[in-house]
C-alpha cells in the first residue's frame, strides 16, 4: 500500500504528460490519461487525491467533466486544478468548480508549488479509507 498521495493528470498534450510526472513523481504517485472519455468512472476506479486537467483536450473543453466530476457524490471531494493557455483561462477557471488554476506556460517550481498548496488546503490525510 502506497503512503503517497497521487495526481491524475489529463492532458492530449504528450510533452505535458511526460514532463508532469517528472517534475511530480518525487512527491506523489502520477497517473496520466491522454483523453476525456469515462472520467467519472476511472476517477471513482482510480481514487486520486489530485486532478490536473487541461481546458482544451481534442477540440473540447472540460467544463462540463469537471461539473460532472463536482456534482458527483463520489468525487466531489477530489481537488481539481484547471490549467489553459486561453488568454481568459483565469476568467473560465473562475466560472468552475475547480480549487486551482494555472496558466500555460508554467514553470515546473509553480506546478509542484500549485499542487503543494490545493492539496495542503484540502488537508488531504495519507492513506485515509475512501
Amino acid at each position: 500500500m502506497s503512503l503517497r498521495l497521487s495526481v491524475l493528470l489529463y492532458d492530449d498534450d504528450a510533452d505535458m504528460r511526460e514532463l508532469v510526472p517528472r517534475v511530480l513523481r518525487k512527491q506523489y504517485d502520477v497517473i496520466t490519461q491522454s483523453r476525456l472519455q469515462d472520467v467519472v468512472a476511472e476517477v471513482r476506479h482510480l481514487k486520486p487525491d489530485l486532478i490536473l486537467m487541461d481546458y482544451y483536450m481534442h477540440t473540447s473543453d472540460s467544463s462540463a467533466v469537471i461539473r460532472k466530476l463536482k456534482s458527483d457524490p463520489a468525487t466531489v471531494h477530489i481537488p481539481i486544478i484547471l490549467f489553459s493557455s486561453h488568454k481568459h483561462g483565469d476568467r473560465l477557471a473562475n466560472e468552475l468548480p475547480v480549487d486551482g488554476f494555472l496558466p500555460k506556460p508554467f514553470s515546473l517550481n509553480t506546478i509542484r508549488t500549485c499542487v503543494a498548496e490545493v492539496l495542503d488546503r484540502m488537508a488531504v490525510p495519507v492513506n485515509q479509507p475512501r
